[in-house]
């Protein structure tokens, strides 16, 4: 092999003693080798140079396209000697990432074939960024990858020896360069190094795009042969990877004419065009490059490709999307879809990914099944997503999951069983089973149940240990007056078979006995005998686990202990057991005991020490804004997206955020980061929304984390009172799949005219399809705006739709106190708050709120006795929400020993681990009782084995106004058992305080 003599001198890189070193490792073993770099750093010649040193006489294969490499990884077929020249990876990984699995089988040829690559630094980062990218963008995709290709991608890149180019040369590399300054090329660009690299001058980079520039609309010059370049270009953009057809891109050059002057462009001015844009300006360099098998189709100079991307000036007209959409093909389509979506040309998008369903690769029919499925969930069409979502989870877990939350959503569990029960391998884990046994329990499907747990345990002890729990579950018994049930096996059972609320007793009375009814059982004396022999063989195995656990000292293996025993109303039995091991000699529990004898003397003082003052972590002026806020403190989606986008910007610029800032710094962050989320942060902060509004560029086919670009645009014109303009972005950006400007959408239409019936829809559309966050801040701002008859209906459940998150919405609810439809309102809701659950969707559990609403309406109609028997009668359910309610209403009325002995003693597992904030409310209002009572030693234990800052990130789904003081009792409970918090504990606890107005003492 030769290189071509009309090449420039090659000036030796920094890198090559590197690159040479992996080629000549990788000539023994194997393997891929990576040259990463901007568009005209000088990957490929360095990537020549160094494969012509280091592997002589070798044979060199270079796939036209990536279907190629499927039959080339063929193990029969001979690459010993081979180097593969993959230019540009990222097009030979396929529509997709389809065919990544092909370039894993050449890693894995027998022959031990040479991967020799290159790409592009953009295109490098948008496949290492992609899951990050559909984390924050709400699950939506950049690249075009399958979800499932997206880890081979990865593995991929982390097999690879990389070695990474900078387009600007170092001061070394143009030393060497000065020694070939009798090469006339070298010689001509040294003098514009300061600016460019070499690389990039002799690749005539700047002098194309410059080029490029200057006939752009210019009358007088080739403003056609500009116009196909333009169009060539964006074509690249929108995701058409391979050489565009010249009979289309003809076509597209239209578009990118002045209208001026489109009438004039004749057949001939195009010919001269494609002639001037094809021509060779230095070396290999042209604006345009025909394809190697096909010179009737054309690719843009990839150095023009990444200048239009990093300048973001220029959107892809709408016109040309749909164009290249109708044009693509099925494989073609998917990426073009996908970029069509970050762009918000959602009628391309769509048409495109409807065409993708028609590949022939499954791999690619199912992305655009699960992609498009995705768009129509978070668009609140669950109809037209069902078919599509179904078509692609054989090959998609993304698609699986999708569909599992629609239907638990829509209240179809029994489908959703159904299918994991055929999904599930209870032996592999490959679909983990605890939730399947909890739904299973839950719908007391007990035959599939005992099955399933068969099969989990096929052979040996853990077989029969797991069926004599299942027995177990079986003989639950009433052992006491109020019929309460046990658990005879309670921390083995539930964490093989955890019902969505293991401590509702009535859930469990109703399941076993309708179990009982069925085998004709009912509860005796002796069940309740044995029950209690289960009991104390039980106490005694976890004492002697507490005891053995870091010999007493965890008061983790303590806390086991004091939950089996208040899951059984015994945990007064818990001191004793504490002190007699003591009095045994365990070493670790006198320093159990005497922690708590410290948290007694702290709390016993007059005042406890105060937290210090100031924050390590953030800034004063940021404390408004940033940390985990408290969801309440502005309930308009427009509030929640200034909330979201700071502390967003908090995460992704940290050193920035955490101090006031100049406009200068934010430009230098924006160039470095490449994208504009520093200025315009920098404008909102400063309230200059017109200057914002300036500085927003259009969305870019590939651009990262397109939504923070367009939540600052919304922001700008809601607070410049451009609420038409808002809804137009807002609009777009919801039907383009970006679901959390749905709410901030129906608050826009509040504004127009016909707004709230066109908000009211829109909010049914988006709850149709599952509960989404953002439904408390709507019906807090239909109740804000007087539609209170909306709101009343939008917090009804519909059918078999679920309601919005209950706990969120209180304050909504109170609103609604003297009206005659608010006592079924509360019912339904608690209903529905007590039986599903809501642990998977990360909204914590609570009735709580709806007993305080309840209970407001009732004293606000004059019938408080009414709500005390209610109240009597959910506790007797085991309702934690309303024990709360009604021992607070005791502790106001002054019967503070009524109120301890409703409350007794917390369950310390649910303070960390239980999916309902109802106990943690209920422990620390018990332990303010004992605190006043003077009962220091009581409340010591409970505050140590009980509370942990996480208990502060649990109360952001309490409103401020409404559940100040219990707000206030965690926050005491905090302070008391913990002396000293970490910043960002510091943090929350300062952002709770002010959000309910205290003042440390």
């Amino acid at each position: 092999m030769v290189l071509d003599p009309e090449l420039p001198s090659y000036v030796e890189r920094e890198r090559d003693g590197e690159l040479r070193l992996a080629l000549t490792r990788a000539r023994d073993q194997g393997g891929l080798v990576l040259v990463e770099g901007p568009s005209t750093a000088g990957k490929s010649r360095a990537a020549a140079e160094a494969m012509w040193s280091c592997l002589p006489g070798w044979q060199l294969l270079i796939p036209v396209v990536s279907e190629d490499l499927a039959p080339l990884a063929d193990p029969r077929f001979d690459l010993s000697r081979t180097v593969v020249w993959l230019n540009d990876l990222q097009l030979h990984l396929g529509p997709g990432g389809a065919h990544v699995h092909a370039l894993h089988r050449l890693l894995a040829h027998p022959s031990r074939p040479v991967l020799l690559a290159t790409i592009r630094s953009s295109e490098r980062a948008a496949l290492r960024d992609d899951s990050a990218a559909r984390g924050r963008q709400g699950g939506q995709d950049r690249t075009g990858a399958d979800s499932d290709s997206l880890p081979l991608i990865h593995a991929l890149l982390d097999r690879a020896h990389t070695v990474v180019l900078e387009r600007l040369f170092t001061t070394e590399e143009l030393e060497r360069a000065k020694f070939l300054e009798g090469d006339p090329r070298i010689a001509s660009a040294l003098p514009g190094t300061h600016r460019f690299g070499l690389a990039e001058l002799l690749a005539a980079g700047p002098e194309l795009r410059d080029l490029l520039a200057a006939h752009t609309s210019d009358a007088d010059g080739q403003f056609v042969g500009a116009a196909l370049v333009h169009a060539a270009v964006d074509c690249a953009r929108a995701g058409w990877s391979r050489p565009v057809p010249l009979d289309l891109l003809r076509l597209l050059a239209l578009h990118y004419i002045p209208a001026e002057l489109r009438s004039d462009v004749t057949a001939e001015d195009l010919d001269a065009a494609v002639t001037w844009a094809t021509r060779r300006r230095r070396g290999y360099s042209r604006l345009l490059i025909p394809s190697s098998d096909d010179r009737s189709a054309l690719s843009a100079f990839d150095y023009l490709i990444d200048d239009a991307q990093a300048q973001r000036n220029r959107a892809v007209p709408d016109t040309v999307w749909r164009m290249l959409a109708a044009a693509a093909d099925p494989e073609t389509a998917l990426a073009l879809g996908e970029r069509a979506l970050t762009a918000l040309a959602v009628d391309a998008a769509e048409t495109a990914l409807h065409k993708a369903l028609d590949s022939t690769i499954p791999d690619v029919a199912a992305s655009a099944a699960e992609r498009l499925g995705r768009l129509y969930l978070d668009r609140g069409q669950g109809p037209q997503a069902e078919p599509l979502l179904r078509r692609a989870e054989p090959l998609s877990p993304r698609a699986s999951g999708d569909l599992d939350e629609y239907l638990v959503g829509r209240g179809r569990y029994d489908d959703v069983l159904d299918r994991w029960i055929a999904e599930t391998d209870v032996r592999e884990y490959r679909r983990g089973p605890e939730g399947l046994f909890t739904a299973l329990t839950a719908r007391a499907r007990w035959a599939d149940l005992e099955r399933l747990l068969a099969e989990r345990n096929s052979s040996g002890p853990a077989r029969h240990t797991l069926q004599a729990e299942l027995r177990s579950m079986k003989r639950l018994r009433w052992i006491d007056p109020t019929q309460q049930l046990a658990f005879p096996f309670p921390f083995t059972v539930v964490s093989n078979v955890r019902p969505a609320e293991s401590r509702q007793w009535s859930w469990w009375r109703e399941r076993i006995a309708a179990l009982l009814e069925q085998s004709g059982q009912q509860p005796t004396i002796d069940t309740a005998t044995a029950a209690n022999d289960e009991f104390e063989a039980e106490k005694d195995r976890l004492l002697r686990m507490a005891v053995q656990w870091d010999d007493g000292r965890s008061l983790y293996g303590w806390n086991h202990l004091l939950l089996f025993l208040w899951s059984h109303g015994r945990q007064d039995e818990f001191e004793p057991l504490l002190h007699g091991a003591a009095a045994a000699g365990i070493v670790g529990v006198d320093a159990v005991l005497e922690q708590q004898r410290e948290v007694a003397r702290r709390i016993a003082a007059p005042a406890m020490p105060p937290y210090p003052d100031g924050n390590e972590d953030l800034a004063p002026e940021l404390q408004p804004e940033f940390g985990r806020a408290m969801e309440h403190a502005d309930p308009r989606p427009t509030g929640q997206l200034t909330q979201y986008l700071a502390g967003m910007f908090h995460e992704l610029h940290p050193q920035l955020a955490s101090r006031a800032f100049t406009e200068e710094e934010a430009q230098e962050e924006a160039d470095c980061t490449g994208h504009d989320m520093p200025v315009l942060e920098f404008h909102r902060r400063a309230g200059q929304w017109r200057e914002l509004l300036d500085r927003w560029r259009p969305p870019q086919p590939a651009q990262l984390w397109p939504g923070f670009d367009l939540g600052y645009r919304v922001l700008g014109h809601v607070r410049l009172g451009q609420w038409q303009e808002a809804e137009s972005i807002a609009r777009r950006a919801f039907e383009a799949g970006q679901s959390s400007f749905g709410p901030v959408l129906a608050e826009t239409l509040l504004h127009l005219p016909d707004g709230p019936s066109h908000a009211g829809q829109l909010l049914r559309r988006i709850t149709s399809t599952a509960p989404q966050h953002p439904v408390n801040q709507l019906i807090r701002l239909l109740l804000d705006t007087g539609n209170t008859d909306r709101a009343v209906c939008l917090v009804r459940p519909h059918g078999e739709v679920a309601p919005p998150p209950c706990g969120q919405i209180t304050a909504a609810l109170m609103a609604l106190s003297g009206l005659s439809a608010m006592v079924p309102i509360c019912h339904e809701l608690i209903d529905h708050e007590r039986w599903e659950n809501k642990g998977a969707s990360g909204w914590e559990e609570s009735t709580q709120g709806m007993w305080t609403a309840l209970a407001a309406h009732y004293d606000q109609v004059h019938a408080p006795d009414h709500v005390e028997y209610e109240l009597q009668q959910a506790i007797d359910s085991g309702d934690s929400g309303a024990r709360h309610v009604l021992a607070r209403r005791l502790q106001r009325a002054g019967r503070e020993d009524s109120a301890l002995r409703l409350l007794g003693r917390t369950d310390s597992a649910s303070w960390s681990r239980s999916s309902s904030l109802d106990p943690v409310l209920c422990g620390a209002l018990r332990i303010r009782l004992l605190h006043q009572q003077e009962r220091w030693d009581e409340a010591a234990l409970d505050l140590l084995l009980t509370v942990n800052p996480l208990l502060l990130y649990r109360l952001g789904s309490l409103d401020p106004k409404t559940n100040a003081s219990e707000i206030s009792d965690v926050l005491w409970c905090v302070r008391a058992a913990v002396p000293e918090l970490e910043p960002g504990y510091l943090w929350q606890y300062r952002q709770l305080q002010r959000a309910i107005g205290e003042q440390e003492h």
